[in-house]
């Protein structure tokens, strides 16, 4: 009797993925051979009335494989196919130092889907599938790990409900006692973050390949970052006493803070085209134009010690008050 492997909160789709090396120049053939380059993907996803297909011609080392896996998966215990609510999937596959492969395919009223990638050999490569509603929200998502060698290898990846399906990755920052604080989306489409003990701004892409910029201001140890309305990205140097600026391209400019011993924290975009800034030791909030012009503005509570700051949706400005246990708001007229 077949198993049921659709449920209310979850579904299970069976990916078989296929990492060919050497062959007999069938149409799965790697494109190089064990310790290669490269190897290549096939990812199949659903299926009517077979789990899945090699797709492997004169290729002894596949047609053991298929006959190896026929038996160990029966057919007839699993029921393949797409659901009927996804009208989309999407492949990922991803590893840090290689450049991520994504492929997005139409699925409405397919029972499965079939593509083949060529990925670089190598170890910890994140094979990911997300499958989306035709409202465009996600459905479900499954990933794993494969290290390639050229070998061949299968994997199952098993989907799940996507509110209960979170992976974390983590991508080792090339300088040493970096100490990363801050961190935003910058116009360029990569993330940008300061590097406290770095004394840099780091870019990572989607990819998590690094590049790193170090400061002009030695030990000037940037905390907060925010993308800046002018397409650059701006920071604080708690310590140089600066609000930093550094363009996409990775070019400086510093703006020297005229209270002594501010302390600038937190930054964020106002809704008004400025940056605007807590200064910790200052007692301030400070407001900086894309030209590089500071306003002070006093905070009432003495020793208030300002953190945090961001927009809100009133068009005004909200910081937290660490020491004065408050929350403020600066108010633009």
């Amino acid at each position: 009797m077949k198993r049921h492997y659709l449920k209310i909160l979850s579904i299970s789709f069976l990916i078989l993925v296929l990492l060919s090396s050497c062959g007999g120049g069938g149409a799965g053939s790697s494109s190089s051979s064990a310790g290669g380059s490269s190897s290549m993907v096939s990812l199949t996803v659903g299926g009517s009335g077979q789990t899945a297909s090699l797709r492997i011609e004169k290729n002894t080392l596949f047609a053991q494989a298929q006959r190896w896996f026929n038996d160990m998966i029966k057919t007839d215990e699993v029921i393949a196919g797409i659901p009927s609510d996804v009208s989309r999937i999407t492949f990922t596959i991803s590893a840090p130092g290689m450049t991520t492969i994504t492929k997005t395919d139409a699925v409405s009223g397919q029972s499965s889907i079939t593509e083949t990638f060529s990925v670089p050999n190598g170890n910890n490569r994140l094979f990911a599938i997300a499958a989306y509603d035709p409202t465009g929200s996600l459905s479900y998502t499954g990933s794993t790990d494969a290290d390639l060698n050229g070998s061949a290898v299968a994997l199952n990846i098993t989907m799940t409900a996507a509110s209960s399906n979170i992976h974390i990755n983590e991508f080792l920052v090339p300088t040493a006692t970096s100490y990363p604080w801050g961190i935003t989306a910058g116009p360029d489409g990569n993330l940008w973050f300061t590097e406290v003990g770095g004394n840099k701004i780091g870019r990572i892409t989607t990819a998590g390949v690094f590049t790193e910029y170090s400061i002009p201001t030695a030990g000037s140890e940037p905390w907060g970052i925010t993308a800046g309305p002018d397409g650059n990205l701006w920071f604080t140097e708690a310590v140089g006493n600066n609000i930093g600026r550094i363009t996409t391209a990775g070019v400086f400019t510093e703006y020297s803070i005229p209270t002594e011993y501010s302390i600038p924290w937190g930054i964020t975009a106002g809704p008004d085209g400025n940056l605007w800034f807590t200064e910790y030791g200052g007692n301030n909030i400070g407001r900086i134009t894309t030209a590089g012009v500071i306003t002070e503005y006093s905070i009432p509570t003495a020793g208030s010690e300002p953190w945090g700051i961001t927009a809100g949706p009133d068009g005004n400005l909200w910081f937290t008050e660490y020491g004065g246990n408050n929350i403020g708001q600066v108010v633009i007229h």
